[in-house]
């Protein structure tokens, strides 16, 4: 016949059995979101990818409409910073005036932009209010964004 002794001794095994399962299971989840995380940046990274060329060509045509302002502009796909994952710099001048710009791909896949000066020297991110996702990002939303950083109404 079983005593107290026992009966202990069975549940702390089947507290210690269901501790190990359920680390199991939360190594097990924690690998899974991980695997999603990297499958989601991999496909943001791709499409950044593909959009340097339009974001090029949306600079082209800005500098043609904008040749009476001296418009000079300049495209670089540089690395990721610390906070996001993909991050682009426009050079140029506007009016004879410098200029640089910072498109910037979040781990979220939102593309948010700012200016480059206020960004470095002011330590805070002065951001446009124009984002949007990069999986549906199109030249017109890239054309709003660049204005919207350059000032222009």
């Amino acid at each position: 016949m079983p005593g107290p002794a026992d009966e202990r001794i069975k549940r702390y095994l089947e507290r210690r059995d269901k501790e190990a399962a359920d680390k199991v299971m939360a190594e097990a989840e924690t690998a899974r979101l991980e695997e999603e995380r990297r499958v989601r940046v991999a496909r943001f990274l791709d499409k950044w990818s593909d959009d340097t060329h339009v974001i090029t060509e949306v600079l082209v045509d800005l500098q043609k409409k904008l040749a009476a302002a001296r418009a000079r502009f300049y495209f670089q796909d540089v690395d990721e910073g610390e906070k996001e994952i993909a991050r682009g710099r426009i050079t140029g001048e506007l009016d004879g005036e410098p200029l640089e710009l910072t498109l910037i791909v979040g781990h979220d896949g939102t593309i948010q932009g700012g200016k480059s000066s206020q960004l470095v020297h002011s330590g805070i991110r002065l951001v446009s209010p124009t984002t949007f996702p990069i999986l549906t990002a199109n030249a017109g939303e890239y054309e709003a964004l660049i204005l919207d950083l350059l000032g222009l109404d």
